[in-house]
């Protein structure tokens, strides 16, 4: 996946060790970010503390070093939080394609009521030999 310009290794959203790795550390970013305390802080601290939760998030999933080769030097949490957004909508989108794809190879059994009407109103109709007429000389 591409955050930032920077090529990730994927997420695999079918592995529950994966899934509950990013689960808790998308937990941790919220409880962290929402546990900053402003007061008698400059808006550079806030800045800086905010960025470094993102920093951290990053460097968890996807090994140390990973918030240098997306954000590079900047500190800026405009940018971390698009990258962030972007990531989760990414993974976001490739759990509804997984749920998809196992819904569609997942087949529910139906009651004899389903079967008759799938039947009676399938494109596919039974045909059956039917005798054709023939004419004959008179």
């Amino acid at each position: 996946m591409i955050i930032n310009n920077v090529q990730l290794p994927d997420l695999d959203v079918g592995d529950a060790d994966v899934m509950e790795m990013y689960e808790s550390k998308i937990n941790e970013v919220h409880e962290k970010t929402s546990a900053i305390n402003v007061k008698n802080k400059t808006q550079s601290q806030v800045i800086r503390e905010q960025c470094h939760i993102i920093f951290e998030f990053f460097n968890d999933m996807f090994g140390e070093g990973t918030d240098r080769k997306v954000f590079g030097d900047k500190t800026n949490v405009l940018i971390c939080y698009e990258a962030y957004i972007e990531l989760v909508n990414k993974v976001n989108k490739a759990k509804s394609g997984l749920s998809e794809k196992l819904s569609s190879k997942i087949v529910k059994p139906q009651n004899r009521q389903q079967r008759r009407h799938n039947q009676k109103y399938s494109k596919k109709k039974q045909q059956y030999n039917k005798p054709k007429l023939v004419q004959g000389d008179e």
